[in-house]
């Protein structure tokens, strides 16, 4: 048996997910309308109780068998992933000698899809799905990836098909991972393999060759696949039960990164393979910045809450969900409150901050005479606003206006009686108004610049 270097074994542990759930399946045919083709299907699918899907959300691999062969040699692999987590959709067409690889491309892409109209499955995906397959399979995985949404494809000594594999592969822009066997005579990774992987247009690809690998081994023994191998003269010097091990090994992080959103990223993959024994492998990948837990800016007088630079934001105020955008206004939110907010990056990967206690910096007493003191019309407005300030105040008081990502954008001293604003030139959006004097905020409203 290959080994992995201890240093690995500690890189990977993050990876290694308990088997938590039996195995339920089931077998039905989809029409395919749009085709006018009935797609036989057999759906393998994480159980608690061996008969119902179990309670959570999973992703979808459809997965495409090799020639002359079907969904039953591939049980070593739907025993491994099933009960880590993963819905396994075998299409169960094309299995003769003389298979139509375009229809097959496209059962695959079809039991993927379809399986979301399905009322007993509907709730429990995940919305992330992988076109895998093994020779032919492997091979019309990249027909099917090539014209459909995919969130990873993963070949197994992937076959040139007809239409081309070889063609498909440059249109495919999710994550893939290509497995060869350097002892893989049945299809030649010279002719096969390598051509395809070269071809991925992908920002992140992986190619993994194992050495001595065999063709078949990918699957448990099949007549058929084991007859053809034997005929090939392949040069193969390791185990079938080798094989699936170093198979899971480098496959089982690349799917949690693609399709579970597991934060391992792609340079820890790259160094996971670089260093397995018994492979050698090729990579191209594009690295994306993740900051980790983003940094929230507080202005309590202003009333906002920034979070650093992602992609999607969740706000919570006191525990419940606020708002989904950078900045949060929380000028009318209470005096004080605790918060948090949750981002996602380009990776997919999610972190939240720890709750965090906001008070406003605002005098208590006097306010509510204040807000009457002062007031802001029209309002929306168009070209300016009007302050009437009514009454005597004491000492100086200056108005501040503030858009609502922060930025100041004027100030100036306030007394009784009418001040215009010449708003003509502003952008149109909500604005903030402060009244302070040297030592607290006086009041705050908000206008609309039409």
């Amino acid at each position: 048996m290959k080994k992995i270097l201890t240093l690995l074994l500690l890189l990977c542990s993050v990876w290694i997910t308990a088997q938590d759930f039996q195995i339920a399946s089931t077998s039905v045919d989809w029409d395919d309308v749009d085709r006018g083709r009935t797609v036989g299907v057999e759906i393998y699918f994480p159980s608690d109780d061996g008969i119902a899907i179990a309670d959570g959300e999973f992703p979808v691999i459809a997965f495409g068998h090799g020639f002359v062969m079907d969904a039953g040699a591939y049980q070593n692999i739907r025993e491994y992933l099933v009960p880590r987590g993963y819905i396994m959709v075998f299409a169960t067409t094309e299995t003769g000698f003389s298979p139509n690889h375009g229809n097959f491309g496209g059962d695959i892409a079809f039991i993927a899809n379809h399986i979301s109209t399905q009322a007993e499955f509907a709730d429990h995906l995940n919305g992330r799905t992988c076109f895998m397959g093994h020779s032919m399979g492997g091979g019309a995985s990249f027909l099917a990836g090539g014209s459909n949404a995919v969130n990873c494809v993963v070949g197994l000594a992937p076959a040139e098909t007809d239409p081309s594999a070889i063609m498909a592969a440059s249109t495919i822009d999710a994550p893939t991972l290509v497995i060869s066997g350097t002892g893989d005579a049945v299809t030649p990774p010279a002719e096969h393999h390598r051509p395809i992987y070269d071809g991925i247009e992908a920002s992140n690809k992986f190619w993994v060759s194992i050495m001595g690998g065999a063709h078949c081994y990918y699957a448990n023994s099949s007549g058929t696949c084991d007859l053809g191998e034997s005929l090939s003269g392949g040069n193969i010097t390791i185990s079938r039960e080798e094989q699936h091990q170093i198979m899971f090994d480098v496959m089982e992080p690349f799917l949690e990164k693609s399709l579970k959103e597991d934060c391992v990223n792609w340079s820890e993959y790259t160094t996971f393979i670089g260093a397995y024994d018994g492979i050698s492998s090729l990579f191209s990948i594009s690295l994306i910045s993740n900051p980790g837990v983003p940094t929230v800016n507080e202005d309590t007088q202003i009333g906002l809450l920034t979070s650093s630079s992602a992609v999607t934001y969740q706000w919570y105020i006191n525990g419940e969900p606020a708002g989904n955008e950078q900045t949060l206004d929380v000028s009318a939110a209470e005096m004080t409150f605790d918060y948090s907010v949750t981002v996602t990056y380009e990776d997919f990967c999610s972190f939240s901050t720890e709750t965090g206690s906001y008070e406003v910096e605002m005098v208590v007493d006097g306010v509510e005479e204040w807000m009457a003191k002062l007031q802001v019309s029209p309002n929306p407005c168009a070209d300016f606003i009007q302050l009437d300030l009514t009454g005597s105040t004491e000492g100086s008081n200056r108005v501040s206006i503030y858009n609502l990502a922060g930025v100041l954008v004027l100030e100036q001293d306030i007394s009784s009686g009418t001040t215009l604003v010449d708003l003509a030139e502003w952008q149109s959006g909500i604005y903030l108004l402060t009244v302070s004097n040297k030592t607290a905020i006086l009041s705050r409203q908000k206008f609309v610049k039409e």
